[in-house]
């Protein structure tokens, strides 16, 4: 059985987020919001396990979502989406502090489940370095 994972997704397409909507896994729960100041909100509150963002929104873009995400010490995974087929797009959403990146075109039930998975599996990885470091201060 797959997990339930609840997914923010930040999307101002209306189009973009309703075949996003189509292909999530089954069992996941979406919320879709479309602007980065009510994301940052949610992801404030704890709500979601991974936020999809896309890489436009509107005057605002993912990367600056995700930069404001990580500068508030906000460790929920970041996975930035486009429909540009830029590779430099890709680098700078993990250089910005994303977690991963997602072509629209790969968008299927299969690799949502599996970015969502590795996203998570990194998030732990990542606090269980961060307490050692932490510790091994002490």
């Amino acid at each position: 059985m797959t997990p339930s994972l609840r997914i923010l997704l930040v999307e101002d397409d209306a189009e973009d987020a309703l075949l996003f909507g189509k292909r999530l896994p089954a069992g996941y729960r979406l919320v879709h919001v479309r602007e980065a100041d009510l994301a940052l909100s949610l992801l404030r509150g704890g709500g979601c396990d991974v936020c999809f963002t896309d890489y436009r929104l509107g005057s605002d873009t993912g990367l600056e979502l995700v930069r404001r995400v990580r500068a508030e010490g906000l460790d929920v995974p970041m996975v930035v989406i486009t429909g540009q087929d830029l590779e430099s797009l890709g680098e700078n959403a993990l250089l910005a502090g994303a977690t991963d990146f997602l072509p629209k075109d790969d968008l299927c039930a299969a690799s949502i489940q599996r970015v969502a998975r590795w996203a998570m599996i990194r998030r732990i990885v990542e606090n269980r370095l961060a307490a050692g470091r932490t510790a091994a201060a002490r």
